[in-house]
C-alpha cells in the first residue's frame, strides 16, 4: 500500500493515537449475550481504551467514544452487488458477525464485531425502521467502504490538546 507522506503522517498519528491499554475493570455486559442479541441496524457503543479515546472521555464527559454499525452476516445482506462487495473486503465466513467502522488512519473499514469482545459495549437500536429502511442505511454504509477519515475530526481532536488561547476564534470548533 503506497502513502503519500501526509498520509504516512496522519496513519502513524493515528496509530499512536488508537494505542489501546488493557481492559481496567470488569464490565456488567455479556459479550455473548450481545452477540445474540444485537440486529442488522443496530449502533454499537464503544467505551474505548485508546489514547483518542481518554481525550474524547474528557472532552464529552461521556464513556462511550466510539460506534460502529452492525450489519449483521454476508447472509444478512439483501442486495447481491453489496453483498459482493463486503465478501470481497472481508476474509470472513459466512457466520462472521460484522461491523462497519470508521477509524483514523484507516478510514471506513469491516470488520467482525469479536474485535470489540473485550471492551464495554451498549446497543442503540432504532425503534420502527423497516426491514427496507435497515437495509438502505446497511448499503450507504457499505457504499461508503475505503473512504477516506474525515481529517476535520482529527483536526478537532488535536485542537483540544493546546490551550484554547493559542488558535484564533475562527479555527475553534463550534461543535464544542
Amino acid at each position: 500500500m503506497a502513502f503519500s507522506f501526509s498520509n504516512w503522517i496522519i496513519f502513524k498519528f493515528g496509530q499512536w493515537l488508537l494505542k489501546e491499554n488493557p481492559p481496567r475493570r470488569a464490565y456488567l455486559c455479556d459479550f455473548q449475550h450481545i452477540l445474540e442479541e444485537i440486529r442488522p441496524g443496530d449502533v454499537l457503543l464503544i467505551e474505548g481504551r485508546s489514547r483518542s479515546s481518554r481525550i474524547i472521555q474528557r472532552i464529552t464527559l461521556s464513556p462511550w467514544t466510539h460506534a460502529v454499525l452492525y450489519i449483521g452476516q454476508l447472509q444478512d445482506i439483501d442486495d447481491t452487488v453489496l453483498h459482493a462487495k463486503v465478501k470481497k473486503l472481508c476474509s470472513c465466513t459466512r457466520s462472521t458477525q460484522l461491523v462497519i467502522e470508521s477509524e483514523i488512519g484507516l478510514g471506513t473499514i469491516i470488520s467482525p464485531v469479536t474485535k470489540y469482545r473485550m471492551d464495554h459495549i451498549r446497543i442503540l437500536r432504532p425503534r420502527s425502521l423497516s426491514h427496507g429502511n435497515v437495509q438502505k442505511v446497511i448499503g450507504y454504509a457499505i457504499g461508503r467502504l475505503g473512504s477516506r477519515y474525515n481529517i476535520r475530526h482529527l483536526l478537532d481532536l488535536a485542537r483540544f490538546l493546546f490551550p484554547w488561547g493559542l488558535f484564533p476564534r475562527r479555527w475553534k470548533s463550534s461543535l464544542f
